[in-house]
């Protein structure tokens, strides 16, 4: 994707790319450049139009798993970008799509870093949009649960209600495989949350046995 002197000129681009990226060989694909990236993440960041922003969405999402791609997203911005659009973002299918790409970008350890300098604005939004996205959402968490240094995020977690929101979930309909990973993320900070002012006497008995 060559760079592009204008917002409309990007969206033109992406809209194309869109309809060619499954005709381009996988080996083409994983030797994106980075700049590649970082005109998809503009394109994200201008907000043009939903279609725009949702072919953006797609085509990093489809290059994201090849090589070392899941970095270059990283490193170009997408974390940042996605969780700040995600905040403002109306619609339940384009909430859906972002939580699932911070997913994807939570694979790697640069992507992990990234989303725990986010945690607090995504935490207010990520839980409860859909099934879909309430694992992808419930993955989300679990992995930046086991970076290193989340004391300051686990906190964070509490009060902006994750904890809840978590324990409410569980009394809820859901995919087996999500329904474990949040007992297992409950358990996991079973001494910080269980016992912190944050979680009302109702929440406490809803609350996992560590």
């Amino acid at each position: 994707m060559r760079r592009t002197s204008n917002r409309q000129s990007r969206a033109d681009a992406v809209l194309l790319l869109k309809s060619l990226i499954r005709l381009i060989p996988s080996a083409t694909l994983m030797n994106l450049p980075q700049n590649f990236f970082e005109e998809i993440v503009k394109v994200l960041r201008d907000r043009i139009s939903y279609q725009t922003m949702k072919a953006a969405l797609q085509v990093l999402y489809g290059v994201s798993e090849l090589g070392r791609n899941t970095v270059k997203a990283v490193g170009a911005g997408a974390v940042h970008v996605l969780v700040e659009l995600q905040l403002d973002e109306p619609e339940k299918k384009g909430c859906q799509m972002m939580m699932a790409m911070l997913g994807e970008l939570c694979g790697c350890a640069d992507g992990r870093s990234a989303v725990l300098r986010h945690a607090a604005g995504l935490a207010k939004k990520m839980v409860g949009i859909s099934s879909a996205s309430t694992e992808s959402a419930v993955r989300i968490l679990h992995a930046i649960s086991l970076h290193p240094g989340t004391a300051r995020v686990i906190e964070e977690m509490l009060q902006v209600g994750v904890v809840s929101k978590l324990c409410f979930l569980l009394q809820r309909e859901c995919w087996n495989s999500t329904r474990e990973m949040m007992k297992e993320l409950l358990r996991m900070h079973y001494k910080a949350w269980r016992s912190s002012p944050y979680l009302t006497p109702q929440l406490k008995p809803l609350y996992p046995p560590a």
